[in-house]
């Protein structure tokens, strides 16, 4: 799993010689835009990429807030056109590298049987951990290669079923698509764990394993995780090199599925965060999902999850209109299922709505295309915790209730799922 072939990086003109990027002096500030003029200035803003603005959270609405990431260098002029145009901002984080140091300082502390969820695991170690459950359980898990990322890592599925002589409706349950959010494969990964270790111990999880084929796929993205962990924690895209394009590295891997491709929500321009690609499925990852999804899961998948951070949003489609699917209200129904149980859990709460009109717009997301092309009836994006205090960074000492409370969701969801189909 991930296994890394040898790339001649000379022919890139990149060297892997580099030192971590630090973000000491950046700022994290929310912007509000309260008329049309101060949000196209904003989206004027989005649309320049280099100009020391990093948009954790965008808008495409009047009075929804955007989470700017600032760098020193801009901090001043970035305070004064916001203040020249009246629009309303606070700050959220004063010192994001300071956050990063912090959180890497704390000690924390977890179960001992939860061990694995007491920090941020490497690629090698979620490889590890993935292949331990699959020999712990080998009689109702397998693992699937799928195919290689842009570097030459291995991208592999946990397959968790019993043996049946039909074919079972399928859960896919994904994280990883952005290298920043590393919530989402800790979570993926610990519902796999829950999934696998309480079958033979409780009923309602007997059922669920052997009701659906359940596909469990922790990162996407897994050169951009790596590049994450290792030189930038605040790096979104895949590695991918183009010899066309220069200084710029890497796509938006939710960008750049064959869906209303390229034309709301993602960028031409390679250097921006949003950069859809030079083509549908240029991504080699990208590719490879697809390729497994549409020759083995098409008309079989019951529910479809990609975990994302941050914002406490369960998303439907669709993310390239405001306009809803007819099978909008049976989604939001059973997402209220899964948000209804993590708030009996926790009390953390949730929303629900369609991404083109309770976040923005997204055209080529993969979430549109598992609907469309695949033919998912409830498929989500779900923006993980939480509300902007920590965003990309939550600490590591929430990873473990987060992955509890999503547990709990999946599970309250594919229950319900079961229950619909005995009707």
């Amino acid at each position: 799993c991930f296994k890394i072939f040898v790339i001649i990086l000379i022919l890139t003109g990149y060297t892997v010689c580099q030192r971590k990027i630090s973000y000491r002096g950046y700022s994290l500030i929310r912007i509000t835009p309260v008329n049309q003029q101060q949000l196209q200035y904003l989206l004027n803003m989005t649309a320049i990429p280099g100009n020391g603005l990093d948009f954790w959270l965008q808008t495409t609405a009047v009075n929804k807030s955007a989470d700017v990431m600032v760098a020193p260098s801009v901090a001043n002029s970035t305070t004064k056109n916001l203040n020249r145009f009246r629009i309303p901002f606070k700050l959220l984080m004063p010192d994001v590298g300071k956050v990063i140091e912090d959180d890497l300082k704390a000690e924390i502390n977890v179960p001992s049987q939860y061990q694995f969820y007491g920090t941020y695991p490497s690629l090698a170690e979620i490889c590890q951990y993935i292949g331990d459950i699959a020999s712990s359980y080998p009689d109702i898990t397998s693992l699937i290669d799928i195919g290689s990322s842009f570097e030459g890592r291995t991208l592999e599925i946990l397959k968790v079923s019993t043996e049946s002589y039909e074919q079972k409706p399928v859960i896919w349950i994904q994280g990883g698509v952005h290298a920043r959010e590393q919530i989402g494969p800790a979570v993926v990964t610990f519902i796999a764990d829950m999934l696998t270790s309480l079958y033979d111990e409780c009923d309602e999880v007997n059922d669920l394993v052997e009701e659906f084929d359940w596909y469990f796929l922790p990162v996407l993205n897994p050169d951009g995780y790596h590049y994450c962990q290792t030189k930038d924690r605040l790096w979104r895209k895949t590695r991918s090199r183009d010899s066309n394009i220069k200084h710029c590295v890497g796509v938006d891997a939710n960008r750049n599925w064959d869906i209303k491709w390229n034309s709301t929500g993602s960028s031409p321009r390679p250097c921006s965060h949003t950069y859809a690609g030079s083509k549908p499925f240029s991504e080699p990852e990208v590719k490879a999902v697809s390729d497994f999804m549409t020759c083995n899961l098409k008309e079989r998948m019951a529910m479809f999850v990609d975990f994302h951070s941050y914002s406490q949003r369960w998303l439907t489609p669709w993310g390239y209109t405001s306009k809803l699917p007819p099978t909008y209200p049976e989604q939001k129904r059973l997402a209220e299922v899964g948000i209804a149980a993590i708030k009996r859990l926790s009390g953390s709460t949730y929303t629900v709505g369609s991404s083109g009109n309770h976040m923005y717009t997204v055209s080529g997301g993969e979430r549109d295309w598992v609907t469309s092309v695949i033919g998912a009836k409830y498929s989500y994006v779900v923006e993980l915790q939480d509300l902007g205090q920590f965003g990309f960074l939550l600490p590591r000492r929430q990873i473990l209730p987060n992955a509890q409370e999503a547990w709990e969701g999946i599970k309250a969801m594919a229950t319900d799922l079961l229950r619909l189909d005995s009707e």
